[in-house]
């Protein structure tokens, strides 16, 4: 009995105290509540912050090392291709193919004396020289040349050298000339030295295999702890290491990390267990060689300072929550009813609804607010109104700023001067690319705003290509199928550029060299129209794409292009639209990985200009 009386005068005690706190002022309801969600949220917020910044370290860590990864793959691609330059330009020296075609040397001081030759070419290649221990060459003869720069503990001798081109001679050949191998300590680049006369098939002359020292391999960078040389495993597509990480990690499977995308170029991180501890691991194959870079770091290493981190970040979060409650309380009652009307007059704008005005509360801070919402409300009314009146003003002002941006009377005078300085030093290409750039520069001077033949847009045409040749070294070609009624054919200018510009940029693959553009003119005697159309082969465009283009002519939205011209397809499409009006046509076709073709049909009157 007693025992549930105890219990029945807490219950009463409980409820007499939700009571008080029912009944009390928002603002002892406001104190309330803060002082809970501080007790609350205080445990809550520090298991969460260990287990966040846990999480954030690895994720920044991996972020960290991958762009780093990236970036080390690129130059280790970029260093390697370097080096096999060099190679071959070393393999191309008359001295070296002298040696390599030679016979038997006479006797030791010759031999000693074509490997010091062999020393001081090789001195010449600089990217050569820092990299290479040893360089061994066997001649068509049989004959052994060694060149050591090694400590004298690593050097090689003829024993070792003939080893290695047993070893390594398989492979390479004449249709493959090139391999990089890992044998036994040492890394390799092996070469096949071939000659090619009288139309016959290559011939081999001799090998040469480069002995490169450790710092070839080197992509670490000392000053981040998690990206050094101790941290990085580098192997080839194969699985064999050219360079072993520091760790002394056996466990690690590295066939596993380097097969996860066959030929691909991909980064990913990964965590995994050798020798009892976690790794954080992120392998990265190169994109030119296949190269395989794989780093690995100790998760203790990125974690060992969590710990302090998250003391100070619970902390500091618990010290600003507090302060946090102590200000809402302080200024909870002299926002609110400002606010209230805020909030309603900003559901009034999201209707569209300018017209309504609020009287504020008090004119604090928020008051002022409100009185700038109701001006604001009043000139959105009179920019509305104004900016429909403005709309076809900007419309015919956006072409003539474009077409006028300008001024290349002075350019093309002096790109004249800089020809015939060109031809003078017999420069010729450079001295065609000024005079396909003066020929743009006056055709754009002359004809702004005319109109003028096909032909003459041809010409421009094909000055541009001209100038897109060059910068792209010929990697795709034009064709012209244009009949002699087309070419006399009337039409504004400027209007095939813009098309064959975003084939070049957007739809050739530079990177390939069939690229192919077509430009195709008829003219339809009955209906007095010229069909013309742009056609590549390149990227295409998605049906979404296509949309959006057509979208955008149809709504009349110019865009900001920042071309050659500073035209772009869909603002020379409302421009014909505008001059030639409801006969002018125009139809898109596209197809991804298949080519783009865009076709305009255009009658010979204007309707408008």
């Amino acid at each position: 009995m007693k025992e549930r009386a105890r219990q029945s005068g807490i219950g009463i005690k409980l409820l007499y105290i939700w009571k008080k706190i029912r009944d009390s002022r928002i603002r002892t309801k406001l104190y309330v509540f803060l002082f809970l969600v501080v007790i609350l949220a205080g445990g809550v917020i520090g298991g969460v912050s260990y287990v966040s910044m846990r999480e954030s370290l690895i994720e920044n860590t991996e972020d960290s090392l991958i762009s780093l990864l990236k970036y080390a793959g690129v130059q280790m691609d970029e260093n390697m291709r370097e080096f096999q330059t060099s190679v071959y330009s070393l393999s191309t020296d008359g001295q070296i193919r002298a040696l390599a075609e030679g016979g038997q040397s006479g006797n030791l001081w010759e031999h000693t004396i074509a490997e010091q030759g062999m020393a001081d070419r090789l001195y010449q290649y600089n990217e050569l020289y820092r990299y290479v221990d040893s360089l061994i060459l066997e001649s068509g003869q049989g004959e052994i040349y060694v060149y050591n720069s090694a400590e004298s503990d690593h050097r090689i001798g003829q024993e070792t050298a003939w080893a290695l081109l047993e070893e390594c001679g398989d492979e390479v050949s004449v249709a493959s000339p090139a391999a990089w191998k890992k044998s036994a300590e040492n890394t390799c680049l092996i070469l096949e030295m071939t000659k090619q006369e009288n139309n016959r098939p290559a011939q081999s002359i001799g090998r040469m295999i480069f002995i490169l020292k450790p710092e070839f391999f080197r992509v670490g960078d000392e000053s981040n702890p998690y990206f050094t040389d101790d941290n990085i495993i580098v192997a080839d597509r194969t699985g064999e290491i050219y360079r072993d990480q520091g760790l002394g990690i056996r466990d690690l499977d590295i066939d596993e990390l380097i097969s996860y995308r066959d030929g691909g170029y991909y980064v990913y991180s990964r965590q995994m267990s050798a020798d009892g501890e976690d790794y954080l691991v992120i392998p990265l194959r190169t994109e030119r060689l296949r190269m395989n870079l794989i780093c690995v770091v100790p998760e203790g290493l990125i974690l060992e300072k969590a710990n302090s981190v998250v003391a100070i970040v619970a902390c500091v979060s618990l010290l600003l929550l507090a302060a946090g409650g102590v200000i809402a309380g302080m200024i909870y009652r002299m926002i609110r009813r400002n606010l209230d009307l805020i909030e309603e007059g900003m559901k009034n704008y999201e209707v569209g609804d300018y017209s309504r005005l609020s009287s504020p509360a008090c004119y604090d801070e928020l008051g002022m607010l409100i009185l700038q919402f109701n001006h604001m409300g009043m000139e959105i009314n009179r920019l509305n109104e104004l900016a429909i009146r403005e709309e076809e003003e900007k419309q015919n002002l956006r072409y003539q700023v474009l077409e006028t941006q300008i001024n290349p009377h002075f350019l093309y005078n002096t790109l004249g001067t800089l020809k015939w300085m060109a031809y003078e030093r017999e420069e010729e290409d450079m001295a065609k690319l000024a005079g396909a750039l003066i020929n743009l520069l006056r055709f754009t001077v002359k004809n702004v705003n005319k109109t003028i033949l096909l032909s003459q847009e041809i010409d421009y045409i094909r000055d541009y290509i001209t100038i897109q040749k060059t910068r792209y070294e010929d990697v795709f070609d034009v064709e012209y199928r244009v009949s002699d009624e087309a070419a006399q054919f009337p039409v504004i200018c400027f209007i095939l550029q813009p098309f064959v510009e975003n084939s070049i940029l957007h739809g050739l693959d530079i990177a390939r060299t069939d690229g192919r553009i077509r430009i195709t003119g008829e003219v339809n005697q009955e209906e007095n129209r010229l069909y013309l159309s742009v056609e590549d082969n390149g990227a295409g465009m998605t049906p979404e794409k296509i949309k959006e283009l057509e979208d955008k002519i149809e709504n009349n939205q110019p865009e900001e292009y920042k071309g050659f011209n500073g035209l772009g397809v869909t603002n020379i499409i409302l421009r014909l639209k505008t001059v030639y009006g409801s006969r002018f046509e125009y139809r898109i076709e596209s197809e991804e990985g298949a080519g783009t073709k865009t076709m305009l049909i255009i009658p010979g009157e204007v309707e408008n200009r």
